[in-house]
């Protein structure tokens, strides 16, 4: 009898497991069922392209509708589902729909992390996750229309960044003491901040945000220093919490995130997950840890597929990253800690240059500004897990690719 196959999440990781299913010589039936109205997209435009008004929303599909119907994966958009009986191997949907499955896999992503301070429900306070609230920003952007972003963090500095560009005087308020803290070391992150402040952007860094200001319609952002900022909107980044709701609901094993092995595995050996909502096992870090980006979803869904083809994929991949703001390209290999020891290659005053993070006298990580070159290198050397000193790196003259094994 033929397998079938129930993914449960519109988004990158979700697609990924179905197109590379099918591309593996997968022969059962799959069905994708999304919350969303839209067929699965990439996030990255939104805060970008999207918002800017540059990029339709049918460009930033992960495949067209013809692709999928022409690899025979049923989409069903618009669907929310409720339950999961493992026993019966059985997906509930709202409305009365079920679906049955051999093989079901979580790639429900993540939800917003809300702010919960007087006066959210006003007119002119945003989050952005999916692709209507992209739009539903991106109208409000015109010029000269005055933009508090709450959070310093990627998605809120490239909306700043958007919003700069449409015209609109923008301030940042941030609870942390610098920009980019959950990831970009701090020579990294000091570049960042110095490129916004030269495009008018203003930080309020180390305060945080307790009262949106207005009767029915947004007029100012409260700081926790009595401070108010004059706002005609606001976007509120602040992360997402895992959907973890539906596994934990079905008895399956979760931490911050549905746990799985490096296969994606969950604690059932019929379920599987991939994406933001993972606490997963990657054998490059030796550790669990849940990733919310472009890279993970993509390289677990593949994982996903290659499960459950019987093709055991373990995830040995170092994490990457990226941001665009301005003219400002950061790529990013790696993930820093405290203890590492950092070196600069390059000048940062020429707008072109990269940290690299050493553990133990190993390559772990790189971070770039405009050195798309040196990102290339990094990323191959921290994959072999290169033994390399400080003067080497440092010194512009050493070639990187000669210290490749």
């Amino acid at each position: 009898m033929s397998q079938r196959v129930i993914i449960i999440g519109g988004g990158q990781a979700g697609a990924q497991a179905a197109i590379s299913l099918r591309t593996g010589g997968f022969d059962g039936s799959i069905d994708l069922i999304a919350r969303e109205n839209w067929l699965p997209y990439q996030r990255p435009p939104l805060s970008k392209a999207v918002l800017q008004g540059d990029m339709e929303p049918e460009r930033t599909e992960v495949r067209s509708q013809d692709f999928y119907t022409g690899k025979e994966i049923s989409i069903h958009t618009g669907r929310t589902v409720t339950g999961i009986d493992r026993q019966q191997q059985l997906v509930h949907g709202e409305t009365g729909e079920t679906w049955a499955y051999d093989w079901l896999v979580l790639a429900t992503g993540g939800r917003l992390r809300q702010l919960k301070i007087p006066g959210s429900d006003l007119a002119g306070v945003h989050y952005l996750r999916g692709l209507d609230e992209s739009l539903a920003i991106g109208r409000e952007l015109t010029e000269g229309r005055r933009v508090t972003v709450v959070g310093a963090g990627y998605i809120g500095l490239e909306v700043a960044a958007s919003a700069v560009k449409l015209g609109c005087k923008v301030q940042v308020a941030e609870t942390l003491p610098g920009v980019l803290s959950r990831g970009a070391v701090p020579q990294v992150a000091r570049y960042i901040q110095k490129k916004h402040e030269e495009q008018g952007v203003q930080f309020r860094l180390g305060r945080m945000a307790v009262r949106f200001l207005g009767d029915k319609q947004l007029s100012g952002v409260e700081l926790d220093d009595g401070t108010v900022l004059d706002s005609d909107l606001a976007v509120v980044g602040i992360g997402i919490l895992p959907e973890q709701e539906l596994a934990e609901q079905c008895g399956l094993e979760v931490n911050d995130g549905v746990v799985v092995d490096e296969f994606c595995r969950t604690s059932d050996p019929h379920i599987l997950a991939a994406g933001d909502n993972t606490r997963h096992l990657n054998r490059f870090l030796g550790s669990r840890s849940r990733m919310e980006s472009v890279q993970n979803a993509v390289s677990q869904g593949k994982i996903v597929a290659a499960t459950i083809l019987g093709q055991e994929l373990p995830y040995d991949e170092p994490p990457w990253f990226w941001s665009d703001q301005y003219d400002v390209k950061l790529q990013m290999v790696g993930i820093p800690d405290d203890s590492d020891e950092l070196v600069t290659r390059g000048d940062p005053e020429s707008g072109s240059f990269a940290v690299f993070s050493i553990r133990d006298g190993v390559l772990t990580g790189v971070q770039c500004i405009n050195d798309a070159k040196c990102y290339v290198m990094g990323k191959k050397l921290i994959g072999q897990r290169v033994s390399v000193s400080r003067q080497l790196l440092e010194n512009p003259e050493t070639d990187l690719k000669s210290l490749l094994s």
